[in-house]
């Protein structure tokens, strides 16, 4: 460890992928002090507490130190030492022409992070009898087992797709309330505000059966 000012180990869990999750960093300085840094959040993915210990680890380390990062997790480790996370930030967070890189939020930060400091990145195989490597999985598992907390970033992605979704469903694109109401004599009215059709009581079967064959074409 000579080479480095500090140690540290990262890990992330998650109970059902998305579901509860958990972080932790076991941080070691040359003087032998020992830090560890735990979170988690109620809803989010394994990738993304992989990647929320790199960061907050890195955070709680001063800039331009020298540091040797160890993860069990083969994603964070390629992405930065074989450079895909610098060439995602790039092309404008794309993976390719089609499709756009996964929680560009935290590799954002993560990479400012790494600039600022002197990081190695060194992937270790997980439960192969490495203690450090043990004791920030069994706590980031605690962690995802007692969550309470929030990923904003997730439930900030999950909101913005979930809008685009709707946007792109051709009966909402107007985004219009339909409502049905009887007059005075049987008649049956269904507008969306705009526009208005007025049908008899004995006309709404055939118009359901016209528009399940519609439908179901």
């Amino acid at each position: 460890m000579s080479d480095y000012d500090y140690l540290v180990y990262t890990d992330g869990a998650c109970i059902g992928n998305p579901g509860p999750g958990g972080w932790a960093a076991i941080i070691r300085g040359q003087d032998g002090s020992e830090r560890i840094l735990a979170g988690n959040a109620v809803r989010t993915t394994n990738n993304r507490m992989e990647l929320t210990a790199a960061l907050e680890a890195l955070r709680a380390l001063p800039e331009g130190v020298r540091v040797l990062l160890r993860t069990d997790s083969r994603h964070l480790a390629d992405a930065i030492e074989k450079g895909w996370a610098e060439r995602w930030r790039a092309h404008g967070w794309k993976r390719n022409r089609r499709e756009r890189a996964e929680n560009s939020d935290l590799w954002e930060q993560l990479l400012a992070e790494l600039e600022r400091r002197t990081v190695r990145i060194e992937w270790v195989r997980s439960h192969n009898g490495d203690p450090l490597n043990e004791r920030c999985d069994a706590i980031a598992r605690q962690e995802a087992e007692r969550a309470t907390g929030v990923d904003a970033g997730y439930e900030l992605a999950k909101a913005e797709q979930q809008e685009l979704l709707l946007s792109n469903e051709p009966s909402r694109t107007h985004h219009a309330a339909i409502e049905c109401r009887a007059e005075v004599g049987g008649t049956v009215v269904i507008t969306d505000g705009t526009n208005s059709v007025r049908l008899e009581r004995w006309q709404i079967p055939e118009l359901v059966y016209d528009l399940t064959k519609l439908l179901t074409s």
